[in-house]
């Protein structure tokens, strides 16, 4: 059974890390396949530094993708091209990936943790994400009782089964998009005004409280 994925991939003057933002979406489409259809949508959010064209050029001529690229007209910031990429076009596939434009994915990453998934009816999930030092930068994060987040930097090699979280990171996070539908009803999946982790902790919480589980496999 084929799966369909739509990759949110928001930018914002990126050229200076502008080869990695292109391992990033190089990575991305080599996840396609073998069950996985995978739709880009990339939120520029007004970038003035060249990068958007150069993004632009790269993509519909050396990547094969499907893909859609929304301009808007201000930064929005990550949560409100989340959103907007969400209700205007990502809303109907499968599955939803947001994926930070300095994230490279390790080949057959989004099969590996769709697996986990289903095997243990997960709602979201992340992998492991590792800083450019090779260091742990987290596997996810928990809350505690006064609402202060905390990233998971253990290595987990060792378990057998997901590391259960109270929210995945945004930067790398794969979403059955049916729990956001029965979850989210007709609010947004993000709010424009949750920034810095807010917004990843609010989305988490509000997975939770619908009866979802959320991992680090």
């Amino acid at each position: 059974m084929r799966q369909e994925i739509a990759a949110i991939w928001p930018n914002y003057n990126s050229s200076h890390i502008i080869d990695v933002a292109k391992a990033s979406l190089r990575s991305l489409s080599k996840q396609v396949g073998n069950g996985i259809d995978i739709f880009l949508i990339i939120v520029d959010n007004a970038s003035s530094d060249g990068s958007y064209e150069e993004l632009v050029n790269y993509i519909s001529n050396e990547l094969p993708i499907s893909y859609e690229i929304i301009r808007t007209s201000r930064n929005f910031g990550y949560a409100g091209a989340v959103r907007l990429a969400y209700e205007t076009i990502a809303r109907k596939f499968d599955f939803i990936l947001l994926l930070n434009n300095d994230i490279v994915l390790e080949e057959n990453a989004l099969r590996e943790i769709m697996s986990r998934m289903q095997k243990y009816d997960l709602s979201a999930a992340q992998g492991v994400v590792m800083s450019r030092k090779g260091q742990i930068d987290n596997a996810g994060y928990m809350i505690d009782e006064f609402l202060l987040d905390h990233p998971i930097k253990c290595c987990i090699s060792s378990f057998t089964e997901p590391l259960f979280v109270t929210y995945t990171t945004g930067s790398f996070t794969l979403v059955n998009n049916d729990s956001l539908r029965k979850c989210l009803t007709e609010r947004p999946i993000m709010y424009s005004f949750a920034q810095a982790y807010l917004d990843d902790n609010l989305l988490g919480l509000r997975l939770w409280n619908c009866g979802n589980k959320l991992g680090t496999v």
